[in-house]
Formats: C-alpha cells, sequence, structure tokens
C-alpha cells in the first residue's frame, strides 16, 4: 500500500497538476499534453500501490525512488521517453 502523503509526495516532486473531484486526479503534461494520468481516492489513507505504480509506468524500485527522493523528475522522464510513452 502506499499512503496518501506518499502519494501527495510524488505528485509534487513531478510538479503534477491536480484535479479534485470524486477523487484527487494528478495529470503529468509534457510539451503541452498529458502523457501520465493517476488518481487516489479522497476518503482513503493508502492507496493501492501496484495500482499507482501502473498508472505511472514504473516498475516497484522507481516507485520507491519518487517516495524517497532519489528519482528526480528528469530521471523520469527519461524512463517514460525510453518506454516510448513521451
Amino acid at each position: 500500500m502506499l499512503s496518501s502523503r506518499d502519494f501527495d509526495t510524488i505528485v509534487r516532486k513531478l510538479e503534477m497538476e491536480i484535479r479534485d473531484g470524486d477523487h484527487r486526479f494528478a495529470l503529468l503534461r509534457h510539451d503541452g499534453r498529458v502523457v501520465i494520468r493517476t488518481k487516489r481516492s479522497h476518503g482513503s489513507k493508502s492507496q493501492p500501490a501496484h495500482l499507482i505504480r501502473n498508472q505511472l509506468k514504473v516498475d516497484e524500485a522507481q516507485l520507491q525512488g519518487l517516495v524517497q527522493c532519489w528519482l528526480t523528475k528528469p530521471a523520469y522522464i527519461e524512463i517514460l521517453k525510453s518506454k516510448q510513452i513521451i
């Protein structure tokens, strides 16, 4: 499980756009277009880590890197480029 606090840390670190509705939606824009979408529930204190990991297109180690702040936004963008998402 991924805590809501960890989710918010990732969103801030990646400078994702936030939209609140039924859930908290986070969008990552690159060159003016949305390339990644993820969300978390408002009411829950933790989120299923595998769902967030899949939405962010990272593996377990990379997700931990985002949470622990050793994986930077430029490095994350490079991961997305290597996977041909960007």
